[in-house]
């Protein structure tokens, strides 16, 4: 056989054999080559390696690869023992931005430890894609005691939230992504308690205030605003909003402003919060990417700030918040008038605006994939909105509430103080027509 110093310079004809070895390994270097490999990762929750002292966590990273693979042909699980919980995952742009030739997946999940590893084993992140799957020693394993802990911030860390006072980590890290999510800060047995008293609203909704109105059918052309006490029961099989119920409820009024969750706001906004307005869905809201402060402007600036609190589990499928963390810090456009609150005519520059900042500064949109009873509390001037319902026959019960600092000027209202240093703004009801 004659080489001339090429792969392709094989010039015996008789010899096959070694044509067909050589060309099964040009096969195999070349499926080796193009195998995605991963370069680096990274837990962003829980932070800290050891033992899992609470019933369930938020697991949290990225990964990078050394070449791109399609978000559609991954898949990302968590192993424990036996049993295994996918994750949800998304293209992370800004580590990618960081990290020049590398290609980066983002995961996340909140994950409750008796669904998937006894007290012993420790945790892999398993990562499929069409080339083969390369597994990563997480070094978690769960505690004795992680089933007796009700909720938790941060990886270790316990409060009993009374009069809380926020410790600097937790100040921090509010203040550099402008929000914070409070884990299973409601007990099961409370949401369901919650929910059952919604139930019994709509079920004698005609002897609820009738200055309480309801947004029905949104984003169809039966779209309108109406009196909750005149709402039929089919406005229930299509989104709708329920609004301000803590002007007329006060079981509402005592919830959205738990005190436990007064001590976590009166930290945030450097003085007692006042409930400036509620929200109740059942579906997700599918609104697209915006301010409160477009439809609400503290007249004091970042004096104000909302919460969400799950009312059941939310995954992708049923529509969940989304939000751009840090965009906080983007600064806010102010309309023709110089306030803050949005003008129609100059809808189109506002967010243009925002979104070539959003993508200067490689910010990217994160679904928030919640448990029951998770208080989700973000900042006045954080961009959020919701997610396309990807199941209709999916719920996705929340209660939505905007807070203004007390002690702010209000515009010339006064708010009242319900119980000890819990106030809420009795501004007028809206109106029940047509909109």
């Amino acid at each position: 056989m004659k080489r001339d110093g090429g792969m392709a310079g094989i010039r015996s004809q008789g010899d096959n054999h070694t044509l067909f070895i050589m060309i099964g390994r040009l096969k195999n270097f070349l499926a080796k080559k193009s195998t995605p490999r991963v370069v680096e990762y990274h837990i962003d929750e829980p932070e800290t390696k050891g033992s899992i002292e609470r019933s369930s966590f938020r697991v949290r990273g990225w990964v990078t690869f050394d070449k791109e693979v399609s978000s559609e042909e991954l898949v990302f699980w968590l192993i424990g023992s036996s049993k295994k919980w996918q994750l949800s995952h998304q293209c992370r742009p800004d580590v990618s931005g960081a990290k020049p030739g590398q290609f980066a997946y983002g995961f996340f999940s909140c994950v409750d430890y008796l669904d998937i590893f006894p007290s012993t084993d420790a945790l892999i992140l398993e990562i499929e894609f069409p080339q083969g799957k390369t597994q990563i020693e997480i070094g978690l394993t769960a505690s004795d005691v992680a089933n007796d802990v009700e909720g938790y911030f941060r990886q270790g860390q316990r409060t009993t939230w009374e009069n809380s006072v926020l410790d600097t980590e937790i100040l921090q890290a509010w203040r550099e992504d402008g929000y914070l999510l409070l884990s299973e800060f409601f007990s099961n047995s409370k949401i369901d308690e919650v929910n059952e008293h919604i139930n019994q609203l709509w079920a004698g909704r005609e002897r609820v205030d009738s200055g309480i109105t309801i947004d029905a059918w949104i984003d169809t052309p039966r779209q309108r605003r109406m009196s909750f006490a005149s709402a039929s029961d089919d406005v229930r099989s299509c989104p709708y909003k329920l609004n301000d119920l803590f002007l007329a409820d006060p079981y509402i009024r005592e919830v959205i402003l738990d005190p436990r969750l007064a001590g976590v706001l009166r930290d945030l906004l450097e003085g007692d919060a006042t409930i400036c307005s509620s929200l109740f869905f059942e579906y997700g809201s599918e609104q697209s990417a915006h301010y409160d402060t477009f439809y609400m402007a503290p007249l004091v600036k970042n004096r104000m700030l909302a919460t969400w609190v799950a009312l059941e589990d939310v995954d992708l499928a049923s529509g969940p918040l989304f939000y751009y963390p840090r965009s906080h810090h983007i600064a806010p456009y102010r309309f023709r008038d110089g306030r803050y609150n949005m003008t129609p005519e100059e809808a189109d520059q506002c967010f243009s605006y925002v979104h070539d900042t959003i993508k200067k500064e490689g910010i990217s949109q994160t679904p928030l994939i919640a448990r029951k009873g998770d208080v989700f509390i973000w900042h006045a001037h954080l961009l959020h909105g919701g997610e396309t319902i990807l199941d209709r026959t999916r719920t996705r019960r929340s209660l939505v509430t905007h807070f203004f600092r007390h002690g702010d000027p209000m515009g010339g209202m006064l708010d009242i103080e319900f119980q000890k240093n819990r106030f809420y703004l009795p501004r007028e009801f809206l109106s029940a027509e047509e909109s």
